[in-house]
């Protein structure tokens, strides 16, 4: 119904509240007449046109009539936005003499001119060395005033008018011009960004949340209207300082760079001998070329007359993206196809063209699963790793790179990757032999201990563990020509991606080997009722399978009996200041509960207790390993992310207990009475 009545156009806007500066922090104010008032305007003539696409995952606004990029836009934000882009032309007549009109207050060559700048009919889109920087840096240290005109700048700099255009490899003032108005457009378009009915309100910052905080773009009821004329987040000033601030690190000039927008295949294909790094797109994850209209349809109006053959198309091409998007290919089987022989073709490439020197890298990040046939697969990791094998390439080392934001919107109280993942390819000898399913059980469960040891010393998180594995696992595989099914098949990659992870689990279910009764009998529990009391006659029953008994569980602290029920203790029932040392029956189970429910209090208080617990530590880490297993199986969030965290700090509250100890042994100065 709600649908219905906004595609009717029967959906409005309530301003709600003002939020202001005040003293020392934003306030918010009821909203008032007066700025209703304010907030109403009449829409600009122009406004950005193009219909949004209709997919469900990642664009919701079209079923409720938000069809067109223009309606996701107040009218107010509207006549403000293209207001900023309408005035860049102004700056570009100020900076050169060009077409003859007038700039406000001064001619237009003035500014350029007086830059230095020669025009010499040359565009930016044509390549220069120097001038795009040096316009952007001064376009970010000078403002432009009306009474001098702007050619004071390019003339100041010697830049002489030649009228050539920075596209056909221009350095005089016309090239400038077009540097300058690329630069401010960059900067419309990061308005756009936070002036739309698609930002939310961040209140734990208390700033506007940008559009793309996803990669998509939601349907937001509660939205913010920033100011784009104030001095924070969203501001004009602000974006235009970003793009400054970027654009302070470029060098002054380069000598034998290159950017080319090719096909990823061709590129490859013709650049043999190349060392190739790349990051490769994730199956169906996003189809970056129908969300990134949201910015080209403003670029296209700001930068067509310096960016002609770039801007040239309505909206972005999106025909041969690599992404398996079945609403834009018409069906789930053709999405697939598409991805995976486009795959196929680039890492054939790649293998192709490979240096025998080198490695080819490749990072991936990818956790999504789904069902098929009754299997869970990764259906990202499967296409791609697939395509890896076939291609003739073999993974020869990898490693996890701590990439993504712990506050970023999509990992808030979840459980998502906070790595990436980095996979060294090189072609596989020509020499390699075949192997069976047991061959490869047995090489994997030979090397992958030691390869798991290596990661959870590296401080790699649970989270990410069953991603890491995969390089070294696939290492194994991917080293054999082939590995023959008892029917004489060759086994796919989804087949050998569940042996690895078996084998995984076997490795991290040995350490369990280690632990004394008590813990393993509260690992065992812990699995089958998390924090929920069963009945202790089965408590009885597990604690004599693990060599204790129920008095001896709840003698250590673990758990309690009553009424005939068992249950173990929570994180938050524990006494603090808790410690080892005066502990009688002290357990791994009771010094991993105690160092997560210490970090959720502070690092340093978990730091301190690591510090005290002395060997227990490392058997209390992989306990946590193993709890985050089963937390993460059984859908406890809240103890997933406990012992996640646990681990991702560890390097971090290691160093923060050899300080401790340290400083605890250094020799103090005392008084002799």
């Amino acid at each position: 119904y709600i649908k219905s009545e906004a595609r009717a156009g029967r959906m409005g806007t309530q301003l709600i509240a003002v939020v202001a500066e005040g003293e020392r922090a934003r306030i918010y104010l009821p909203a008032t007449a007066r700025d209703e008032s304010a907030a109403s305007c009449d829409l600009p003539e122009w406004r950005p046109s193009g219909a949004i696409t209709e997919n469900s995952r990642y664009m919701l606004p079209p079923p409720y009539g938000m069809d067109e990029w223009w309606k996701l836009f107040t009218p107010r934000q509207l006549v403000a936005l293209t207001t900023f882009s309408d005035l860049l032309a102004d700056a570009a007549a100020a900076g050169t003499d060009r077409d003859g009109a007038q700039a406000r207050g001064g001619g237009q060559g003035a500014g350029s001119a007086a830059a230095g700048f020669a025009s010499d009919g040359v565009r930016l889109r044509d390549g220069t060395q120097c001038a795009g920087t040096a316009a952007a840096r001064t376009a970010s240290k000078e403002t432009p005033t009306r009474g001098g005109g702007q050619g004071a700048d390019s003339a100041a700099a010697g830049f002489a008018s030649d009228g050539v255009r920075l596209r056909d490899g221009g350095r005089g003032a016309d090239a400038y011009a077009d540097a300058v108005v690329t630069y401010l457009a960059f900067a419309v378009d990061r308005l756009t960004d936070r002036n739309s009915t698609i930002c939310s309100w961040d209140a734990s910052r208390q700033h506007v949340r940008n559009v793309f905080a996803r990669q998509a773009i939601p349907m937001t009821w509660d939205f913010t209207e920033n100011n784009p004329l104030g001095a924070s987040s969203g501001s004009w000033c602000n974006c235009v300082s970003g793009i400054s601030r970027d654009v302070e690190h470029l060098p002054a000039s380069v000598d034998g760079g290159a950017v080319v927008q090719r096909d990823a295949r061709v590129r490859v294909g013709e650049s043999a001998g190349v060392v190739v790094s790349t990051d490769p797109p994730y199956y169906d994850n996003v189809p970056y070329a129908d969300i990134s209209d949201f910015f080209y349809v403003w670029l296209r109006k700001n930068l067509s007359d310096v960016w002609p053959d770039e801007l040239s198309t309505l909206a972005t091409p999106k025909v041969e993206e690599l992404v398996a998007d079945s609403v834009r290919a018409g069906s789930k089987d053709r999405a697939g196809e598409h991805f995976e022989s486009g795959m196929a073709g680039f890492m054939a490439t790649l293998a192709a063209n490979s240096p025998a020197g080198a490695p080819a890298t490749v990072f991936y990040a990818y956790k999504a699963t789904e069902t098929k046939g009754g299997e869970v697969r990764a259906t990202g990791w499967d296409t791609f790793l697939q395509g890896v094998v076939d291609a003739g390439l073999q993974v020869t080392a990898t490693w996890p790179m701590r990439t993504e934001l712990g506050n970023r919107l999509v990992a808030s109280g979840s459980n998502a990757l906070a790595s990436s993942i980095v996979l060294a390819c090189r072609p596989r000898p020509a020499s390699a032999a075949l192997a069976s399913r047991g061959e490869l059980l047995a090489a994997l469960r030979g090397e992958l201990p030691e390869s798991v040891r290596a990661l959870q010393s590296g401080g790699v998180a649970p989270v990410d563990m069953a991603q890491s594995a995969i390089g070294p696992g696939m290492g194994v595989f991917s080293r054999y020509a082939r590995v023959v099914e008892a029917d004489g098949s060759a086994m796919a990659v989804s087949a050998a991606l569940g042996i690895i992870n078996d084998v995984l689990g076997e490795v991290l279910d040995g350490a369990e080997a280690e632990l004394d009764a008590e813990s393993r009998f509260a690992l065992a529990w812990y699995g089958a009722h998390g924090h929920r009391p069963g009945p202790s006659g089965d408590a009885d029953s597990v604690a004599r399978a693990k060599n204790t008994s129920l008095a001896a569980i709840v003698e250590s602290g673990v758990g309690e009996a009553r009424a005939g029920k068992f249950r173990l203790h929570g994180r938050g029932e524990l006494r603090e200041g808790w410690s080892p040392l005066h502990d009688d029956r002290l357990t791994v189970w009771m010094a991993a509960q105690h160092l997560a429910a210490a970090l959720e209090r502070s690092e340093s208080e978990a730091a301190g207790l690591l510090h005290v617990l002395g060997g227990h530590a490392d058997r209390a880490r992989q306990l946590a390993y193993l709890l985050y297993s089963k937390a993460d199986g059984a859908g406890w969030a809240a103890d997933a992310a406990a012992y996640n965290s646990l681990i991702a700090v560890w390097a971090d509250l290691r160093v923060a207990a050899a300080a401790a100890a340290a400083a605890a042994a250094a020799p103090t100065q005392q008084t002799i009475v």
